[in-house]
């Protein structure tokens, strides 16, 4: 199974096989996103088309603000504080952004729903439409890499306009400030991590890094990538039982499924139909018609 549910660009062959890749260019799937969470020994990186998308939206942020244009985020303040110009510091109106955020109670989340989180927010980021610093970016991604897993309270976040207190949780991590989760899966603080070098962030990028639902898309991805496995095992033991019992076929037929025009419907009913016909003829014509309901 691989993250990315497409060919890899020219640019990738060249990587390990295992190697997965977050672009404007590439797909993220559930099931992708729920490998990546629970393997931290596998590397990602940045898609060629990424890096492109990401310079060139932080070099047209940055002509923006030389021209004068009010940014939110760059220029402005915060939330309701937008009516007021930035800190003149941009690290310093960053720092603030993140404190501010710095909220949130009750246990830490596991590892495999922050890390979940993390490489939903590094896709987004690989779009090309934040206007993030790329060595922001990068910073988040050796994060990720490196396997380091910050510590982040299940509970605290605006919902729909943004996972703000879980993903600022990430981005004091990546500053210096905040804690990681070690193998027992207590906290301690990123700063006793050997070779961890943190990184100021600047207003803009650290908004870049927090304002989204990478923290409700992780929970429900991994769900529906939970879901899939069952669905999938539903399936073929609903098609061993039609094989098993020598069960009428009429039931799985594809043209009554097309014709509902439910296209889960139809794949379920495929599905069914080719574990059952895995070894051949199965079907008893002896048996009636239609099937008890309990297999249809």
């Amino acid at each position: 199974m691989t993250a990315i549910n497409t060919q890899p660009p020219q640019e990738l062959l060249d990587q390990p096989q295992d190697l997965a890749a977050f672009g404007p260019d590439l797909t993220l799937t559930a099931a992708g996103l729920e490998e990546l969470a629970q393997d931290d020994s596998r590397p990602a990186c940045f898609s060629i088309a990424a890096q492109e998308a990401m310079a060139e939206a932080c070099d047209t942020l940055a002509r923006c603000a030389e021209r004068g244009d009010s940014i939110y985020g760059l220029t402005t303040g915060f939330g309701p504080h937008v009516r007021y110009a930035a800190d003149e510091n941009a690290h310093d109106h960053g720092d603030g952004l993140i404190a501010h955020l710095g909220a949130g109670f009750g246990s830490y989340l596991p590892a495999e729903r922050v890390r979940a989180m993390i490489a939903a927010r590094l896709h987004t980021i690989a779009q090309g439409r934040s206007g993030i610093d790329p060595s922001a970016a990068d910073a988040l991604l050796d994060l990720f890499n490196q396997g380091l897993t910050p510590a982040v309270p299940c509970i605290g976040s605006v919902g729909a306009s943004g996972d703000l207190i879980p993903m600022a949780h990430v981005a004091r991590v990546l500053t210096g400030a905040g804690r990681v989760l070690d193998r027992r899966g207590s906290a301690i603080d990123v700063t006793e991590v050997e070779g961890f070098t943190p990184l100021r962030l600047s207003g803009r990028d650290a908004l870049a890094i927090v304002n989204g639902t990478s923290f409700m898309t992780a929970h429900a991805a991994l769900a529906l990538a939970r879901a899939q496995r069952r669905l999938h095992i539903a399936e073929d033991l609903t098609g061993y039982a039609y094989r098993l019992l020598g069960c009428r076929a009429q039931a799985l037929d594809d043209r009554l499924h097309a014709a509902r025009g439910h296209r889960g419907q139809r794949d379920s009913a495929r599905a069914i139909l080719r574990e059952a016909s895995r070894f051949g003829a199965w079907e008893d014509t002896t048996r009636p018609l239609q099937e008890v309901y309990s297999l249809r």
